[in-house]
C-alpha cells in the first residue's frame, strides 16, 4: 500500500530545528539524512564532504535521499516531481525528508513499545 508524505512540501518552517540545520549546515544535514535513509546509523562523511565542496550541487544528494525515503516508506511520487523538488527547492526537499524519517522513527518506536518488543 502506497502512502504520501506526512508533511506538506512547503511546511518546512513547522520544524525550525530541522529547517535551520538544513538551511545553515546543509553538509551536516545531508550526512545525517543519508545515514538515516540508508539505515546505517553512521554519519555519512562522504556526502557531507561532497556537499561542502560542491555547495551548488546539493540537489544531487537531496534527490538520492528523497528516492531512498520514498523507497523505505513506500511513498509514491513521480520522478519529475522528485527531481523538481530536489533541484528547485533543495532545502524544502531535505527538510521534508528529514521530518518524514523522524516521524516514522517515532511511530515505529510507539508501535514496538505498544507490543512490548522494544524498550
Amino acid at each position: 500500500m502506497s502512502s504520501d508524505y506526512s508533511f506538506g512540501f512547503w511546511s518546512c518552517f513547522s520544524d525550525l530545528g530541522i529547517c535551520c540545520k538544513v538551511a545553515w549546515c546543509p553538509c551536516f544535514a545531508v550526512g545525517s539524512a543519508v545515514a538515516e535513509a540508508n539505515n546505517t546509523g553512521k554519519f555519512d562523511s562522504g556526502c557531507c564532504f561532497f556537499t561542502c565542496c560542491c555547495n551548488g550541487l546539493t540537489c544531487i544528494p537531496a534527490y538520492s535521499i528523497r528516492k531512498k525515503v520514498q523507497e523505505n516508506y513506500n511513498i509514491k511520487e513521480d520522478d519529475v516531481t522528485t527531481l523538481a523538488a530536489a533541484v528547485c527547492c533543495t532545502t524544502c526537499s531535505i527538510t521534508q525528508d528529514m521530518r518524514e524519517m523522524k516521524k516514522r522513527r517515532v511511530d515505529q518506536h510507539v508501535v514496538l513499545n505498544k507490543h512490548g518488543n522494544w524498550c
